[in-house]
């Protein structure tokens, strides 16, 4: 009995089906889609605290910033460039601030690096404290900051204080509450005694330092002890500054 044309035909349809490896004859090879690119890492955010020997008086030129390497100003991040637009300007007849460690050591990291923070000359901690705004306004965009690198107390040593640890654990609360509660604190020791104080008010104020180091399991402990200074024996030299940002970007991990 001769089968139906219309069953055959559909047999043949079959066959010729399955030799295309069950593929219909006008289905074309689609390709699977690319997986979606990862976003790029945030940048590691660094701020960066203190007097003077925070803002960096070296005489110039000052560092760059390598490659990921920003810093916070008016229009928001910005490739870093010494003197560093988040710090307080200053200069006079002795002393030229125009180049520190703040920047050699984010380009030492070898990570991408944004800075932010405040710096002034010649206050003691009670000053931002007093006006809390003069640090936390810079940090509107470090909310998931990695550290705070707190190069100061020149001034608090003259000052002949004994609350520097207080007044510091009440700063970094602060800035632990505007950006990480497990923000990581490094803390910079003070250099080397200078020869016009002899009063061991420079060594002094480093015991607190180590003290409070020695009390937060989030902080580090460095210090600008045997770097080259300047003639004020305060500020350090531009040789100084470089070692010290190799310390800094050691600890800073």
């Amino acid at each position: 009995m001769e089968k139906d044309p219309i069953a055959r035909l559909l047999i043949v349809l079959v066959l010729f089906s399955l030799a295309c490896g069950g593929r219909g004859p006008t289905s074309p090879e689609v390709p699977d889609a690319p997986a979606p690119a990862a976003p790029a890492p945030r940048p590691e955010v660094w701020v960066v605290w203190g007097q003077s020997n925070a803002l960096g008086c070296a005489e110039g030129p000052g560092y760059s910033g390598g490659p990921g390497v920003e810093a916070w100003g008016p229009t928001g991040w910005v490739p870093a460039e010494e003197p560093l637009p988040f710090m307080d300007p200053f200069s006079s007849a002795k002393l030229s601030c125009e180049s520190g460690w703040a920047v050699k050591a984010a380009n030492l990291s070898g990570r991408p690096i944004r800075l932010t923070g405040h710096a002034h000359v010649a206050k003691p901690v009670s000053w931002w404290l007093k006006d809390p705004g003069r640090l936390l306004s810079n940090l509107s965009d470090a909310r998931d900051a990695r550290w705070l690198i707190a190069y100061q107390g020149e001034s608090d040593a003259e000052r002949r204080s004994t609350t520097w640890v207080r007044d510091f654990s009440q700063l970094v609360a602060l800035v632990r509450g505007a950006t990480n509660p497990e923000l990581r604190v490094l803390v910079v020791g003070l250099g080397d005694e200078p020869s016009t104080s002899g009063r061991n008010l420079w060594n002094n104020l480093r015991a607190q330092q180590r003290a409070y180091a020695d009390g937060d399991p989030l902080s580090a402990y460095t210090s600008a002890e045997g770097l080259p200074t300047q003639e004020d024996e305060v500020h350090l030299t531009r040789e100084g500054y470089s070692d010290l940002a190799r310390r800094v970007a050691a600890l800073a991990r």
